[in-house]
């Protein structure tokens, strides 16, 4: 989490660096995408900042999670997901119920992950947070190497996830 802490930190730098914005038109627009284990290093950075009381920027207009190996409860209140919104307009959680690799981490982990089971907290979360079960959408040949790249391998989901992130607004009004 070090090194995505140094690229958020060049990143939050630029876009609040006001002489350089006064001097030119801000029109960028930053999308987020962690997929498996990353968005366990995303999580431990917002973790890492909340005890060193450091705020967050909002950067991102939309960040989605896919195949999230991180536990089902991240999204309740200081397990760190809780103030991903002080870092972006909104996210996207992908779940896809036959994620092998996931299964294997549950077991491991002894708790649900969030891209196998979404958040355990659903109906509590902010408009914002939008959770896509996209499991019937994933052919079984989509799913080889114990499925975590179905992302990759199908392409309406491939489709989807660009659609959103090329999109303006919230992801539930962009349909799959």
């Amino acid at each position: 989490s070090n090194d995505f802490a140094i690229f958020q930190n060049l990143l939050e730098s630029f876009l609040t660096d006001t002489l350089f914005w006064e001097q030119h038109t801000k029109d960028i627009s930053i999308k987020l995408v962690c997929t498996s284990m990353g968005n366990e290093l995303l999580k431990r950075y917002l973790i890492k900042r909340d005890m060193q009381g450091i705020p967050l920027i909002p950067v991102y207009e939309r960040i989605i999670l896919i195949g999230s190996d991180v536990s089902a409860d991240s999204f309740k209140r200081n397990q760190g997901f809780d103030n991903l919104l002080e870092m972006t307009g909104s996210v996207l959680v992908l779940v896809n119920r036959r994620d092998g690799p996931l299964t294997l981490s549950q077991v491991m982990n002894l708790e649900g992950r969030l891209g196998k089971v979404g958040p355990i907290n659903r109906t509590n979360l902010p408009e914002q947070i939008v959770v896509r079960d996209v499991t019937k959408q994933i052919a079984w040949e989509d799913l080889p190497a114990l499925g975590h790249d179905y992302f990759l391998r199908n392409q309406e989901l491939r489709d989807y996830i660009l659609h959103v992130q090329l999109s303006q607004g919230l992801p539930e009004n962009l349909g799959l």
